[in-house]
């Protein structure tokens, strides 16, 4: 076991002040330091103490500081102090747990609007910086970085934001900024260029009326290669507050949201290239790819403990591993994918990833309640993401509400209008669930390329309309691609909420064909 020895003078002193609950910027305050240094500091801490989590690092220094020097001693008026914001750490912790496991828990009609995204909110969309490089990693990279700039601005309730697929879409077509803007009707567009000169990262960043694409502002950002995630950040922070609203209740909320962005998920630019290469392996959607997507993200954890975004999507892989049946252990798999999703939320509240993986978790724990409340929460938390509603709207779905899930999908798409194909299944699952068979193939028919799970779906719609040809030639392909598909296992891993509908997709399953 490694020792507080092991630790310079300040990592101790940090290390008692975060293990005794004081935040980053408390400690900042107290130390007269940045919060950057002071998360520095404590990634370096639990690397050295091999440890995880702010509990083990508790029960570490409790351990070995029982019986401290006088002259390390607090005073018994500030220890008691201390203790007693430990305690309400821990306290608030499991009042969390507790609140968002039972107390939301609700009744299951699940009562849920679906807001159109349009009405009233300033629209913007992020084109792809411009990288003079020809080095397919720092394309790449820089890639990730707008995607991750989308990502971050849709944090923000106070603004519509596209989804990358689509504006990535548009400029992967040449199809030019002024036109893309017009065909979104989007009412500000950013831009911009990531230059590397030796170890010096420079992004220049321009925001522009979409309509007369004259400049609103531009800004030049310049740091050590490490820093480029601080870079990414401060790019939002500077958009955000100058198309944000700027006064009333909506500029108190815009606050809020600026001090939630303020969070990086990491600051390590190492652990964010291991996090990005893992979701490559993720986003392949295949075995053995996704059990070395689950490597990539731990290694990343590993150099950063505290990112909470690199084990929630650990955690899908996992729940990837049991939705698929894969491996020896799938109960296994869902146990880890929970596990995970909890250390993602523990490590950082703010982030809507791990509620995202919780939810899907809850999901197939069949615990439908939780997992509505936990994807609203990551919702609130990250408002215009598509991929969140989409998966909303599928959960409602199982949850014996496809039209509110449809309202949901129907959402997403508005967000993200070259939405990829992935959409179409979940828009078309819905529709089935509500026996509107005829739609579900036609949105079906569209899907291109279709996958796998596609030809489950239309062998089911053509069952039900009648239509043999065309069952027989999406059946023969499912049995040719997924010999292993049967009814028996539907009826185990199918976590549909009532009886009656996992009565009718079993039921569709027999009148298309698949096997006991």
């Amino acid at each position: 076991m490694q020792t507080m020895s092991s630790l310079t003078a300040r990592e101790r002193e940090i290390a008692r002040a975060y293990a005794n609950g004081l935040s980053h910027k408390e400690i900042a305050e107290k130390l007269c330091i940045s919060p950057a240094t002071v998360r520095t500091h404590v990634n370096s801490i639990y690397r050295k103490l091999d440890v995880k989590t702010k509990v083990q690092l508790f029960q570490l220094i409790g351990i070995q500081t029982s019986d401290p020097p006088e002259s390390a001693k607090l005073p018994k008026g500030k220890r008691r102090w201390l203790t007693a914001i430990f305690l309400a750490v821990v306290s608030s912790l499991l009042l969390f747990y507790i609140t968002f496991d039972r107390q939301n828990a609700r009744a299951t009609n699940f009562d849920i609007p679906a807001i159109p995204l349009r009405t009233g909110l300033p629209s913007i969309a992020v084109y792809p910086f411009e990288v003079a490089s020809d080095d397919e990693k720092k394309l790449s990279f820089a890639s990730a970085i707008a995607r991750d700039l989308v990502t971050d601005l849709s944090n923000f309730s106070t603004l519509l934001v596209f989804a990358a697929d689509t504006t990535f879409g548009y400029a992967e077509e040449g199809i030019s900024i002024q036109n893309m803007a017009h065909e979104l009707d989007a009412r500000y567009i950013l831009s911009g260029d990531i230059r590397w000169e030796g170890d010096v990262v420079r992004v220049n960043a321009q925001l522009y009326w979409a309509d007369s694409s004259e400049i609103i502002w531009a800004n030049r950002f310049e740091a050590p290669e490490e820093q480029l995630l601080i870079l990414q950040n401060e790019v939002v922070t500077e958009v955000v507050r100058l198309i944000g609203p700027v006064d009333g209740a909506l500029s108190e909320l815009r606050a809020a949201e600026l001090t939630r962005v303020q969070r990086l998920p990491t600051a390590s630019l190492t652990a964010y290239d291991h996090f990005l290469e893992g979701l490559v392996l993720f986003e392949s959607y295949r075995e053995e790819e996704t059990k070395l997507s689950i490597d990539a993200f731990d290694t990343a954890v590993e150099i950063d403990p505290l990112y909470g975004r690199a084990h929630a999507y650990a955690g899908w892989a996992h729940l990837q591993h049991f939705r698929n049946d894969w491996g020896d252990n799938p109960q296994l798999s869902l146990f880890y994918a929970d596990q995970r999703a909890q250390q993602a939320i523990e490590i950082d509240p703010h982030d809507p990833y791990g509620y995202w993986t919780l939810a899907a978790v809850r999901l197939y724990q069949r615990r439908h309640d939780l997992s509505i409340a936990a994807y609203e929460k990551a919702i609130e938390l990250n408002p215009h993401n598509a991929e969140m509603l989409v998966h909303l709207g599928w959960a409602l779905t199982y949850a014996g509400e496809p039209d509110k899930g449809i309202a949901f999908i129907e959402n997403a798409m508005e967000v993200n209008p070259r939405y990829p194909g992935w959409y179409l299944w979940d828009f078309a699952f819905a529709h089935l669930m509500a026996g509107r068979y005829q739609v579900a193939a036609e949105i079906l028919e569209t899907r291109t390329p279709k996958t796998t799970g596609t030809y489950v779906l239309l062998a089911m719609a053509y069952a039900m309309l009648s239509e043999p040809d065309k069952l027989e030639a999406a059946r023969s392909y499912v049995l040719e691609a997924k010999p292993q598909i049967t009814i028996s296992h539907a009826a185990r891993s199918e976590p549909f909420l009532k009886n009656s509908d996992l009565k009718h997709y079993l039921e569709m399953m027999q009148e298309a064909g698949f096997p006991q």
